[in-house]
């Protein structure tokens, strides 16, 4: 007998479960994530053994090895042939599978070791392997806009053919772009202006394929990546900028 296959909400469950890297209460996922949890939907993970639930209402749901096989191997799934435009997805699909294998301990360990538990934003994060997926995190930030901006203009060009598939595939990037705001968050990581917006250019914070020159404006096709605020802002990713021509 074939498997039904796994909806967007329980895709959803286990990319959570595995990005928090703990249990989590069944209501977490609806306040924290925007996510549904029906009877169905646990009961089914359930029964595939990918997680296992305990205590009562609200049940207390735990990634199994098997729940966790599963998402590593989503996560390194071949690009299948014609998916236009999910290129961005795959990348942050990598960046999750990147955190999940660093060394050591949980996310949430590698924030400032200043004993408070704070946000890191500001501080001076030397380790190597924190600054290699800080960048990984950066890029897929930036990336989540040119995601929403292809799917839109794939949208536009099927016009309904493909709106199911479409959704599908909306539903399932947006639970994966939010768990990346939430390690990005950890990290005390922002994007530094809206796409689409103005601004002065600077080589600091931006790269351009054009000629510009220092303080002509621009327009942010990526918006920089940053940590901390003031004097103690950092750059993590360099924006991409364009110049405006009058």
């Amino acid at each position: 007998m074939i498997q039904a296959a796994l909806t967007p909400v329980e895709r959803g469950i286990l990319f959570i479960l595995m990005a928090h890297s703990q249990p989590l209460k069944q209501t977490d996922l609806q306040h924290a994530h925007g996510l549904s949890v029906k009877k169905t939907h646990r009961l089914k993970l359930e029964d595939r053994g990918l997680i296992q639930a305990a205590g009562k209402r609200p049940f207390t749901l735990t990634l199994t090895q098997k729940g966790r096989a599963w998402v590593e191997a989503e996560l390194s799934a071949p690009k299948q042939k014609g998916a236009l435009g999910l290129g961005p997805l795959r990348t942050v699909l990598g960046v999750i599978d990147e955190l999940t294998k660093r060394p050591g301990q949980p996310l949430e360990d590698g924030q400032a070791r200043n004993g408070s538990g704070a946000s890191p934003a500001g501080a001076d994060i030397r380790e190597p392997e924190w600054i290699e997926a800080d960048e990984l995190l950066a890029r897929a930030l930036q990336d989540i806009s040119v995601f929403s901006a292809a799917l839109s203009r794939l949208r536009e060009a099927a016009k309904g053919t493909l709106e199911h598939e479409i959704r599908r595939t909306e539903l399932s990037a947006n639970l994966v772009f939010q768990n990346v705001r939430v390690a990005a968050k950890k990290r005390g990581l922002d994007l530094d202006g809206a796409v689409g917006s103005e601004a002065s250019f600077d080589p600091v914070f931006f790269y351009s394929d054009e000629d510009i020159e220092l303080g002509a404006p621009v327009r942010i096709r990526k918006s920089p990546v940053t940590r901390g605020q003031g004097k103690k802002k950092v750059i993590i990713q360099l924006g991409l900028a364009e110049a405006i021509h009058s």
